[in-house]
């Protein structure tokens, strides 16, 4: 089942290796003799050691609608089959039966966690259930939730909560940590929203509804009831966006409560962080709804909209309006753990980047809708689309992808109208379907283009940076791909489609990502002739460049790199200024000498410095 494809993209230096994992009419341990892989239902995601969890639908003997998915998993280093379709429910009364799967979680240690519907003898009822596995396919399903059972102790007026409805994509930290959210309902005062955090066998609420948690620095009238959390931390830390409620108060517009550092309440929503402390949710505020919101002298306007993400690290960004003049404008912030406050990356009329004439930020998408909104690496690195404006902007250039950290200025990854890797003639980005990155800050984009000679049959297509931030093509449609297994007989089909999990930004704690650090890249891939496969693209670290002068080892030699060598110039060993990388020669200082060599390479680009 594993193949590793052939090639080097024509126009990049940098390797990039294919995984061919399944494809279609390959047979599936764990199930019977004779059932296979037709298609991919739900797309892979990829943990750490680079094994996969995805859903996929069946063909062969004895595959009817009633058994015709699967979610397989490789957390035991083989990729196989855990639950399936039609299969009874493990610790459910008799006839209830998995239905179809969503999204599967995959931690380092193997763990699989996942949500399916559930019917009841072969119809489909409203019901969902929560479950985990161990890396060994013998390893048995643990049951983490399920509708209609017991959520949690406590009741009102004698009628106790029970699961509603679940959410479909459960969240896993890399050592086996889950969380999920929902709906509970105790049959008197409707549904609310909740998050459940649990190692298998230990459950333990994280968030209740209709139970507030105590906010860290204030009175305790000020309390905080939140929805479902965003991600997860081995520190049973929370982010969310909750609601500011007192007792016998469900909504506080237009009261005012006080707090640390002249911190006003006058709305209803906040962004926060959760922890355990002693199994009580303990909250701490990081943005307020019509408070400062730093950097712009203007107030956050939050609601239950706002987007969020957190690393593995602690740090949270997040996008979100605000209001200047009683106008909105967008803005992104990163808020590090026991740091000062929220400091802002990116608002509305700063630089998108550096050209004549100015462009800047018009407006940030912030994930509504099927935009993919925000993402985070483990190194800082924030992703985001935005809207451009200035002079030269036009409808056919004005959105674009960017990537940016604290301290430093937004770096364009693509945008609408622009050029992409790999030197097709005639070939521009148009509009960015997705975007995820990984913990090294390593981004893929899934772009559609347009140009002259681009046409229906190869208008999508997948780039990705490497550790350097060097973008590279990945797959495009049209494309020649080998998914044989045995290189003396190739087996070579025509890319009809490749796409990789979901539409949102990826890089969020806990969340099931198709990009790990390692740089592998878990893709759909549909070809023209109605077969499928999962691919693993393997997107190689730098190898470092050819050119001795350039310095900040993005491939070539330009202005960037004439600053270092400018600010070394005219020093000698000992000086504050020195720079020995400047010193080509290595004679002990930076002279004439060393500026003829780094003049010889000026202008020199990918093609002169990839190794």
């Amino acid at each position: 089942m594993v193949a590793l494809a052939l090639c080097a993209h024509v126009g990049s230096a940098q390797t990039v290796t294919y995984e061919t994992v399944i494809k279609s009419s390959d047979q599936i341990q764990g199930l019977p003799f004779g059932v296979y892989f037709t298609s991919i239902d739900r797309s892979p995601s990829i943990n750490a050691k680079g094994d996969i969890a995805v859903v996929v639908d069946l063909g062969g003997l004895g595959v009817n609608f009633n058994n015709d998915s699967a979610l397989l998993s490789a957390g035991s280093g083989t990729l196989t089959a855990l639950a399936r379709e039609g299969q009874q429910l493990p610790g459910a009364p008799v006839g209830k039966q998995f239905d179809r799967f969503w999204d599967p979680n995959i931690s380092d240690s193997g763990l699989t966690v996942f949500t399916s519907g559930l019917r009841d003898s072969g119809i489909a009822i409203s019901q969902y259930a929560t479950h985990a596995t161990g890396a060994l396919p013998t390893d048995p399903l643990i049951e983490l939730a399920r509708s209609g059972t017991f959520a949690e102790e406590g009741s009102v007026q004698g009628s106790p909560y029970i699961f509603d409805i679940l959410s479909f994509s459960p969240l896993v930290t890399p050592s086996g940590r889950v969380q999920f959210g929902g709906q509970i309902s105790n049959g008197i005062d409707g549904i609310a929203g909740g998050a459940y955090l649990q190692t298998p066998g230990e459950p333990r609420i994280a968030l209740r509804p209709h139970f507030p948690a105590p906010v860290v620095g204030y009175a305790p009238e000020v309390t905080i009831r939140g929805g479902g959390g965003f991600s997860l931390a081995d520190t049973d830390e929370m982010l969310f966006v909750g609601e500011i409620i007192a007792p016998e108060i469900d909504d506080l517009r237009g009261l005012a409560f006080s707090g640390p550092a002249g911190t006003v309440f006058d709305g209803s929503y906040v962004l926060a962080r959760s922890t355990l402390v002693g199994g009580v949710p303990v909250v701490e505020l990081i943005a307020c709804d019509n408070n400062t919101a730093p950097g712009t002298g203007t107030s956050f306007q939050l609601d239950p909209s706002t987007r969020y993400v957190r690393n593995n690290t602690g740090v949270v960004a997040f996008a979100v309006e605000h209001l200047l003049g009683g106008i909105k404008h967008d803005g992104i912030w990163i808020d590090e753990p026991a740091g000062s406050g929220p400091e802002l990356l990116a608002f509305k009329g700063d630089s998108a980047f550096l050209s004549l004439p100015p462009v800047v930020f018009d407006g940030f998408d912030i994930g509504t809708g099927n935009r993919f909104g925000i993402g985070i690496g483990d190194d800082g690195t924030v992703i985001f689309e935005a809207t451009l404006s200035g002079s030269s902007i036009v409808e056919g250039n004005d959105t674009g992808v960017f990537r940016v950290k604290q301290g430093q200025p937004p770096v364009l990854l693509g945008r609408e109208g622009s050029a992409p890797p790999g030197g097709a003639i005639g070939t521009f980005y148009d509009s960015c379907y997705g975007a995820v990155v990984n913990g090294r800050g390593q981004v893929a984009m899934s772009w559609k283009l347009r140009g002259v000679f681009v046409t229906e049959a190869d208008d999508t297509a997948v780039y990705a940076s490497d550790t350097s931030g060097v973008m590279h093509p990945i797959i495009r449609e049209g494309q020649q791909f080998d998914v044989s297994d045995d290189p003396m007989n190739p087996d070579v089909r025509t890319v009809d489609e490749a796409f990789f999990m979901g539409a949102n930004a990826i890089g969020n704690a806990g969340h099931p990502t198709p990009f790990n650090d390692d740089g592998a890249l878990a893709l759909n891939v549909r070809f023209t002739d109605g077969t499928e496969a999962v691919v693993i693209a393997h997107i190689d670290p730098p190898q470092g460049s050819l050119c001795s002068a350039d310095f900040d080892m993005d491939y070539d030699v330009d202005l960037g790199d004439f600053g270092v060598f400018g600010a070394a110039f005219n020093s000698v060993t000992g000086d504050g200024n020195y720079n020995p990388a400047a010193d080509f020669d290595s004679d002990g200082d930076v002279d004439l000498g060393d500026f003829g060599v780094f003049g010889s390479q000026f202008g020199f680009g990918p093609a002169e410095c990839m190794p």
